[in-house]
This record gives C-alpha cells, structure tokens and sequence, in this order.
C-alpha cells in the first residue's frame, strides 16, 4: 500500500492505493475502477466536516492528479 493525495470529481482525498493500482490511475482508461483505502476527504474538511471512508471504489479517468508521498532522508 502506497499513501496517495489524489484529486478527482468527487474532491481531494488522502487515501492508500495498492502500488499495482498507480499504473492504472496513471492511464486513466475509463471503464476502469481502482479500490482505495482508508479515504480521507481533505476539501469536506473545510466546512467542519468529515468525510472518512474505509474502503471506496473510483473510476481511473475520473482522476485528476496523484501525488504519493514518499519518506524524506534525514540527514
């Protein structure tokens, strides 16, 4: 599992994806769903609100943008 902020036409979200869904997001076929995990609404945040989700199903062409998060070096 890869932790992803991704943005689509439901809104941004924080979620995990598996590492073999990121090829699938990236092409954004459409017809293609991808599962992810543990979804935490980010712009539903705003308005007091929370929108958490354990498991919920996207269609990859409604994807706008991902970015993974990935562990910085300490030095």
């Amino acid at each position: 599992m890869i932790a992803i902020q991704l943005t689509c036409d439901e809104g941004a979200f924080i979620c995990n994806i598996d590492e073999a869904d990121i090829g699938t997001v990236a092409a954004r076929k459409s017809g293609t769903y991808v599962i992810v995990h543990c979804a935490i609404r980010l712009d539903a945040m705003l308005e007091g609100q929370y929108e958490i989700y354990r498991t919920k199903t996207m269609e990859a062409s409604s994807i706008d943008s991902y970015q993974p998060f990935s562990k910085k070096a300490r030095r």
